[in-house]
């Protein structure tokens, strides 16, 4: 793991990694396994929310270079190594029609750790925007793909859970879903049925 980091992070960022037991299980367990499951698929999209400096290296923590990397982030800020398809900058608090026609039910994964799961993040949403968030991921993920989630397990988390449930339901994935971490609860969803999802998208988007 160190190896892979220390090749796109800072010492700082690495040993960010290093402390937190949430990323360790990103690095060792989340990404390899997402990476050896889309190695047999013929379609390898993956969106990766929330970038900063520190997520510089999460493409090479999968260990399978054929999968077709996304970004994003609201800050114009990021830095993104050349070997990432793209970086899309939005917030998904907000209603983001463009989504629909340039990314509508494109992503095989969707990789959620650290944003709407993070108190600092969640308890300064209204209801309308963790509606708008939700649909923005329904609006972007295919029907048939996995929808990666981390929860800290403090403030009001249980009701973010239960707001992520309305729309989702969680699925099977190796040994990576519905597994607790120190402070953490990290969970694999899929979209419930297809004609209730898009009844939700219809009516918030």
């Amino acid at each position: 793991m160190i190896n892979i980091l220390s090749k796109k992070l800072s010492d700082g960022d690495v040993s960010f990694w290093k402390a937190h037991a949430d990323r360790d299980f990103m690095a060792t367990r989340l990404f390899p396994t997402i990476g050896k499951h889309f190695q047999h698929s013929s379609s390898k999209r993956l969106l990766d929310i929330g970038i900063q400096s520190y997520n510089r290296a999460d493409k090479d923590l999968l260990q399978n270079s054929a999968i077709e990397f996304y970004g994003l982030d609201k800050s114009q800020n990021c830095d993104i190594p050349d070997d990432w398809a793209n970086m899309i900058y939005a917030d998904l608090s907000q209603v983001n029609s463009f989504f629909k026609r340039d990314f509508g039910e494109y992503f095989d994964v969707i990789v959620d750790y650290g944003v709407l799961g993070w108190p600092e993040v969640s308890e300064n949403f209204s209801i309308t925007d963790f509606k708008n968030y939700i649909n923005n991921i329904l609006s972007m993920l295919k029907d048939t793909g996995l929808y990666f989630f981390k929860n800290d397990l403090k403030g009001q988390y249980q009701q973010v859970k239960d707001f992520i449930c309305e729309y989702f339901e969680p699925t099977l994935f190796y040994d990576i879903s519905h597994v607790t971490i120190g402070v953490y609860e990290t969970f694999v969803f899929k979209k419930k049925t297809t004609k209730m999802v898009k009844k939700q998208i219809d009516r918030f988007l």
